[in-house]
């Protein structure tokens, strides 16, 4: 079987990681360097150890090769992050020269560490250029993003791509904003995971519009990522095959529009209701089709599990387990929600350009909408007994 590391989707048959306990190494460790590392809050040792071992057995389960680098007293916690200290590329592997002060002994270990293993090293980023792994991703077996950010710099990049575009690499350069600050870590990959050949998580929101315009120029097929689910890592995506991740637990709107929904198949089915009993309901529904196309907004639907019992749902994906567009009181007026931007343009975002209504005059979500403009005509009458 041929094997390649220009793939961040293709069947990870080998990996190296650093566990918890060679990078905290005690309690200790961790209570002197959190604070200096921007750490959120004290990692608790015995929890992290145990979290990391759930880690290293699903990885096994899939039989993964693990191998571990070694325990270094010299390194610092942020050492368990070590996809930053380097490269991997079918030519060998390149060291980094960290943009993090705090990290700059992991290169040096690492490389240390492939000359014991008799990995061959393709070459390093020497200062002032800096360069980190995080920074950047294959889009496929012949193209590198990297992302200019705090941690990556222009030198850095100019390097790379001398060691890698005479070998017939591509290195796309994707210019990321200041969003926390110098002290923050911000990476490409903090808004990107490729998780299939034309299918990446991404945040859209802090991406450049050029590189996600030539993600979708490259037939790119984009998970978004709800805003509420960023700072909880929900881009923080690991796929050992296509289309077969681990990520971090509590994303659930992702997970979901990962493992399930993608636009080829994103619809949801209108309820039936009687103009009798529910003249608004099912005014609200009224259309020429029950399957209505699916669609992405800054609010996209409704977990089904938390919706109140008194808000009635109009349409749902029902494989999904999510409410598209629903309907309720409050007080003595009424709400109607309807999930996505437009109808007609898939993931249609703020500041893009209008679509043209008149080339959809059979479009069943326009006809919902219309419904909405139409509905506060219609007045319930109260029913004689």
């Amino acid at each position: 079987m041929n094997t390649t590391c220009h793939s961040e989707y293709l069947k990870l048959v080998s990996v190296f990681i650093k566990p918890v306990e060679h990078a905290f190494i005690s309690s200790n460790k961790l209570k002197n360097e959190w604070q200096e590392l921007n750490y959120l809050s004290l990692p608790d040792f015995k929890n992290a150890t145990e979290e990391y071992k759930v880690f290293k057995n699903k990885l096994k389960s899939h039989n993964i090769n693990v191998e571990h680098f070694p325990i270094n007293e010299s390194l610092s916690i942020d050492s368990m992050y070590c996809r930053d200290a380097s490269i991997a590329t079918d030519f060998g592997m390149i060291i980094c020269n960290m943009g993090k002060a705090g990290r700059a002994l992991e290169p040096k270990s690492q490389e240390q560490f492939f000359k014991k293993k008799k990995i061959k090293i393709l070459g390093k980023i020497e200062a002032p250029g800096t360069i980190e792994g995080g920074d950047v991703a294959w889009l496929d077996k012949h193209t590198l993003a990297v992302g200019h950010t705090y941690r990556t710099n222009e030198d850095g990049i100019k390097q790379l791509k001398g060691l890698l575009e005479p070998r017939g690499i591509s290195v796309i350069i994707v210019d990321l904003p200041h969003y926390k600050g110098k002290q923050d870590v911000f990476h490409l990959m903090s808004i990107l995971s490729p998780v299939d050949k034309n299918l990446a998580v991404v945040y859209s929101p802090l991406m450049p519009i050029k590189f996600r315009n030539e993600l979708l120029r490259r037939g790119f097929e984009l998970i978004e990522v709800p805003d509420e689910e960023f700072e909880t890592m929900g881009c923080n995506v690991l796929a050992i095959g296509p289309r077969h991740c681990i990520m971090v637990d509590g994303n659930y709107m992702t997970q979901k529009r990962m493992g399930i929904v993608t636009r080829s198949v994103d619809y949801f089915s209108l309820m039936d209701f009687s103009a009798k009993w529910d003249p608004i309901p099912t005014m609200l529904c009224q259309n020429h089709t029950q399957l209505v196309k699916g669609f992405m907004g800054q609010t996209t639907a409704f977990n089904e599990e938390r919706i109140k019992s008194n808000v009635l749902r109009l349409g749902e994906n029902k494989i999904n387990g999510e409410s598209r567009y629903i309907h309720g009181t409050k007080g003595k007026g009424m709400f109607t929600f309807y999930g996505g931007h437009d109808p007609e343009d898939y993931q249609h975002r703020v500041g893009d350009a209008p679509t043209v209504l008149d080339l959809h005059p059979n479009s069943p979500g326009y006809r919902l909408i219309l419904n909405n403009v139409l509905f506060p005509a219609a007045r319930k009458k109260k029913l004689k007994t």
